[in-house]
C-alpha cells in the first residue's frame, strides 16, 4: 500500500517534470547541459577541454599525428551521430620522474617526459550511457607513434 502510494507520487512528479521541460531528457541532453554549465562554473584555466591532442616530438617539430577519445551518441538524443571528443578535466606535471613498463618477462622500457592526468564524468540514466566511446590514433603518412593503454600501478610503473 505504501509502496504503491510512493510509486504513484513518483509517476506524478515525473509526468509533471516531462510536461514542464517539454520532452524526456536523455543522457545526451543532460551531458550537453553540463558542458554549458561547466563553461560558466570553471575559470578558463580549469575548464574541461576536449580530449584531442596533436602528437609531435617537440614544439619545434611538425605534427606526427593526433590522439583523441571520441563519443558517438546512441539512442534518444543521438541527432546526427557525429563523433566528438569527450570533454575532460586535466592536471599536468612536467617533473622529470621516469616510469617503466614491461615488454616481456625480462625487459623493461623506461620513459620520461610531461605527464597528463585526465578525468571524465559520464552521465547515465538507468544504466543507459547514451554514448559509444572510441580511442582514435591517427598518424601522418611516414610517421608512427606508440600508444599504450593501461593503468598506473605505482609512482614509477605503468601496466599495459
Amino acid at each position: 500500500q505504501w509502496e504503491q502510494a510512493l510509486d504513484d507520487i513518483e509517476d506524478m512528479l515525473r509526468n509533471q517534470l516531462v510536461a514542464a521541460i517539454g520532452k524526456e531528457v536523455s543522457p545526451a541532453d543532460f551531458a550537453e547541459y553540463m558542458r554549458f554549465h561547466n563553461r560558466k562554473l570553471f575559470s578558463e584555466a580549469y575548464a574541461p577541454m576536449p580530449f584531442s591532442f596533436a602528437v609531435r616530438r617537440s614544439d619545434n617539430h611538425s605534427l606526427e599525428g593526433l590522439l583523441s577519445i571520441e563519443e558517438s551518441v546512441v539512442g534518444p538524443g543521438g541527432g546526427s551521430n557525429i563523433a566528438q571528443p569527450i570533454v575532460t578535466m586535466a592536471a599536468h606535471s612536467s617533473r622529470p620522474h621516469p616510469m617503466t613498463f614491461p615488454i616481456s618477462a625480462s625487459t623493461q622500457v623506461t620513459f620520461a617526459g610531461e605527464r597528463y592526468l585526465h578525468g571524465w564524468l559520464q552521465h547515465q540514466f538507468s544504466g543507459q550511457s547514451g554514448a559509444r566511446l572510441s580511442l582514435i590514433a591517427r598518424a601522418k603518412q611516414f610517421s608512427s607513434m606508440l600508444v599504450l593503454v593501461g593503468r598506473i600501478s605505482s609512482a614509477s610503473a605503468f601496466d599495459p
